[in-house]
């Protein structure tokens, strides 16, 4: 199928413009500036946590040497220093958070069917080293602070969904504009868009492949308009389903030409999720699931929730319930709780997305949304890749290690899991600053490719 002949198939069954009737009211500067005062107060801890906790081995580093310092020459500038340092080190202990215990080791968890092996031999040709001399954190936050990643020039295309929202499609063909050899649902993050540079990366090298890449931006993120009031969760999988309906008419089985997917962190719950609800009635040929949750409600990750959650919710407090605190309370939010308390992802779904949208609390929401609780993992019809670091500050390794043993029961479903290589970040050469995304992108292409 030819690129061009792609575009007029899709076009044929979306929207082009924009739909009118956002809900969300634009709130006033001095509103937003108060919120954001009062919001600065409650992640001030958290940034002092993450940089000591980050940053310890210097703080470590710098009494050591200071401690020597002082001892080699002593004087009361050296004392001082000596002094600084150690005070330091006496917060690092302090603010010092443990994550949860679990004894998940590395490495591939599979049935060795041929296509599996497959698989996982480019995997292992791939040889993933996270950067060596990078801590913990930074092997998350390093390469979205450097990313030099250039922007793509998509088609941004509209569907309307079951319950009368709109989401927006961002697409983009293979890199010589030709001949169509797959088509991609990518997935982004909580928060994010098709602009994300982890995505723009893994897109500009699966269309030098010869993939057409089509983004699904979820409710409400990236400015999309939310009509009825119905935005973002994470256990639905209707829009998506109805995504593949669309893109698999497009491109019918008996083409040859995949449809398979990714996704990104809450993007890979998603993905998973659905492929383990549709069963037999799945559209993708295969997925991959980068740093995404197999069981929510295993997710203990004390570390994440002090130091990290609280700087992913306050966009879901300014972007979401702030601006529809009048549907929230009409469906039992306690907004005040929620927004100037709820410090975490944790309390923001216990206190607004979990009464918001009908379940009966948290355990009942994240089970819907994770594609491991209650079986559904036996519903898995189609090679899904589920990739999972051990050092990874969002996701711990406890919520995935009841259920390697599934990959013995459903061949579908291949765990890879790697000791080092943080949330969504996998930098791997010594000057990860240039590295960009490309060892994450490798590894989901070429498990792809193998399928």
């Amino acid at each position: 199928m030819k690129y061009d002949e792609f575009v007029k198939e899709v076009r044929k069954r979306t929207l082009c413009d924009r739909p009118d009737g956002d809900l969300r009211r634009v709130v006033p500067t001095k509103e937003l500036v108060l919120l954001y005062l009062r919001l600065v107060t409650l992640l001030s801890g958290s940034l002092v946590s993450f940089f000591f906790n980050a940053f310890r081995p210097v703080v470590v580093t710098m009494a050591l040497v200071t401690g020597l310092l002082y001892l080699l020459v002593p004087s009361g500038v050296t004392l001082y220093c000596f002094a600084g340092a150690m005070a330091a080190y006496a917060v690092s202990i302090l603010v010092l958070v443990r994550p949860a215990p679990h004894a998940v080791k590395p490495g591939f968890y599979f049935q060795p069917t041929p296509r599996n092996e497959r698989a996982i031999g480019a995997l292992r040709a791939l040889g993933y080293r996270a950067t060596w001399w990078l801590p913990g954190d930074l092997t998350t936050l390093v390469p979205f602070l450097c990313a030099n990643v250039l922007p793509v020039e998509y088609e941004r295309r509209w569907m309307q969904t079951e319950d009368g929202e709109f989401v927006a499609l961002d697409y983009v063909g293979p890199s010589d504009g030709g001949e169509v050899r797959g088509v991609c649902l990518a997935l982004h993050g909580l928060n994010g868009g098709s602009a994300e540079p982890y995505l723009l990366d893994f897109v500009h090298r699966a269309r030098e492949r010869g993939y057409a890449v089509v983004v699904l931006i979820a409710r409400g993120m990236m400015g999309t308009p939310v009509i009825r009031g119905e935005f973002f969760n994470g256990a639905r999988t209707t829009d998506v389903r109805m995504v593949l309906a669309m893109l698999r008419e497009v491109v019918p089985r008996g083409r040859g030409i995949p449809l398979v997917g990714v996704g990104y962190s809450m993007g890979a719950t998603v993905l998973a999720n659905y492929m383990a609800k549709s069963g037999d009635l799945t559209e993708l040929d295969a997925g991959v699931a980068m740093c995404g949750v197999a069981d929510a409600n295993l997710n203990s990750c004390p570390y994440s929730r002090l130091v990290w959650q609280p700087l992913l919710s306050t966009p879901l407090k300014t972007d979401i319930l702030y601006p529809f605190q009048k549907v929230a309370r009409g469906r039992g939010v306690d907004v005040p709780k929620t927004l100037y308390e709820s410090r975490s992802i944790v309390a923001f779904d216990t206190h607004m997305t979990a009464p918001y949208f009908g379940y009966n609390n948290l355990e009942h929401y994240y089970s819907d949304m994770s594609f491991c609780d209650a079986n559904k993992w036996k519903g898995v019809r189609s090679p899904l890749l589920f990739v999972q670091t051990l050092d990874d500050p969002l996701v711990s390794g406890g919520s995935i290690e009841p259920y390697l043993k599934v990959a013995d029961e459903n061949e579908n479903i291949l765990f890879c899991v790697l000791e080092r290589g943080g949330h969504v970040g996998f930098p791997h050469s010594n000057t990860p600053w240039r590295d960009n995304f490309q060892a994450q992108s490798e590894i989901m292409l070429r498990a792809l490719e193998a399928f």
